[in-house]
């Protein structure tokens, strides 16, 4: 594997970036050839002017990847936030591309591989990360840095279906509620226990009063 960045995403290879630069050469040049022959144009400026400003600022497509970038799989980032290369940054680290020509890219056989436009836009290039994954947290430390994911072994899924339970297991049942307690009849009225209480008749029971001789 290329060399890698403290953050942990593997460098794009110097193949990779020789023949992405390649791509991009015949791209920038098939555009140029187009623009000479639409109508509106039909000169040699505008074509030229369309080569320069593929050249310069196809790193700042979405995702930071020019056609050729985007076809070999890498991009290119900001060396301090992992963020895709903008415009500016696509249009500085190209500028002295076609400024000095292959005497910048004998930087590029540095440890991060950054010829003097990366060090000067302050870009790498790398392999390109999953969809979807975002380089938040990228500069804070104590993250976990990103890997690629391993396939599964061969003739294996990733999904498995779930196991049948074995012969002779008795199937679920919802669960019986206990029965309720049976709730006692109130008891009969007796006008014996209390004289005082109300007979059900509604007339009040009193004692009857005491005879002389049960006085003496």
């Amino acid at each position: 594997m290329p060399g890698t960045p403290p953050w942990g995403r593997p460098l794009a290879a110097l193949w990779q970036r020789f023949f992405g630069q390649l791509i991009d050469g015949a791209v920038a040049f098939g555009l140029a050839i187009a623009v000479a022959f639409l109508p509106p144009f039909h000169n040699i400026i505008a074509s030229y002017l369309a080569f320069v400003a593929y050249v310069l600022f196809a790193d700042g497509l979405p995702g930071g990847q020019s056609l050729g970038k985007k076809a070999l799989g890498v991009e290119v980032i900001d060396a301090r936030t992992g963020r895709p290369c903008n415009y500016g940054q696509s249009f500085l680290r190209n500028l002295l591309l076609m400024i000095l020509g292959p005497i910048d890219w004998l930087f590029i056989l540095g440890e991060r591989h950054q010829r003097l436009g990366d060090r000067a836009a302050d870009t790498i290039v790398v392999v390109s990360a999953p969809r979807g994954w975002q380089a938040t947290g990228w500069d804070a430390p104590g993250t976990t840095a990103w890997t690629p994911p391993v396939p599964p072994p061969p003739g294996t899924t990733g999904w498995t279906p779930p196991v049948p339970p074995p012969p002779g297991t008795p199937a679920w049942t919802a669960p019986v509620p206990p029965p309720s307690p049976a709730i006692a009849p109130p008891p009969e009225f007796d006008p014996n226990e209390n004289p005082l209480a109300p007979n059900p008749g509604g007339a009040e029971c009193r004692p009857s009063p005491k005879s002389p001789s049960d006085m003496s």
